[in-house]
């Protein structure tokens, strides 16, 4: 595997360790909304929102069997997308908080089954990660889908300013003499340096070089 395509792994895989379902126990601070059982409109999946053990779950059959099949109530479920990415996600929302939120990316399938509802436009997805080169102050997020994106301040606001991490000695580059073409590197205090082509500057979102002026 080349550099850059370890380069372009790496953000993707400390991304993805970020997880899309809600914990099945949060900080004894959570406020539910409602205890009880719940169907997610999208699917056959059932929930019990637990409030005296603090936590919510999705049942087996055999536990919804357990509780004597009570009748599930509806969720309350949001679908939401990123403004540059088409991936649809819901968001059942079972407390304030963002740890009483299940979140799951939704296939068309799902999607049809809800009744094809309008996705609103998120400014944070659950499994979103944030980071940004040591070249640049520029911010990026690698949704959970994979798709990279370079945001505004605006977007980075609507995110409710995530702290991003920092490659404190990885980045991106130009040379004086040769100002179109961008370089990355992997290890900046060594020099390491690797040409891209445009298609691999677009895969890493387009970051801005720093001019190179004393290499």
């Amino acid at each position: 595997m080349s550099t850059l395509k370890r380069a372009l792994a790496a953000v993707a895989t400390v991304a993805l360790t970020g997880s899309l379902t809600v914990a099945a126990a949060t900080p004894a601070a959570a406020v539910w909304y409602e205890d009880g059982v719940f169907a997610l409109r999208y699917t056959d999946e059932l929930w019990q929102v637990d409030i005296a053990t603090d936590s919510a779950y999705p049942l087996t059959y055999t536990d919804w069997e357990a509780l004597g099949f009570p009748a599930p109530k509806p969720a309350r479920t949001d679908y939401v997308k990123y403004p540059w990415s088409p991936t649809v996600y819901a968001v059942t929302i079972f407390g304030d908080e963002r740890e009483e939120w299940h979140w799951e990316s939704i296939t068309y399938e799902q999607w049809a089954r809800a009744g094809f509802p309008a996705p609103r436009n998120a400014g944070w997805i659950e499994g979103s990660y944030y980071y940004q080169w040591a070249t640049s102050d520029e911010l990026f997020v690698v949704a959970p889908d994979e798709t990279i994106h370079k945001l505004t301040f605006a977007e980075w606001a609507a995110s409710g300013f995530e702290q991003p991490e920092r490659y404190e000695n990885e980045g991106f580059i130009n040379f004086p003499l040769e100002p179109r073409h961008i370089l990355y590197s992997s290890n900046l205090d060594a020099r390491s340096i690797d040409y891209l082509t445009y298609s691999e500057w677009e895969a890493f979102g387009f970051p801005t070089p720093r001019l190179a002026t004393d290499w």
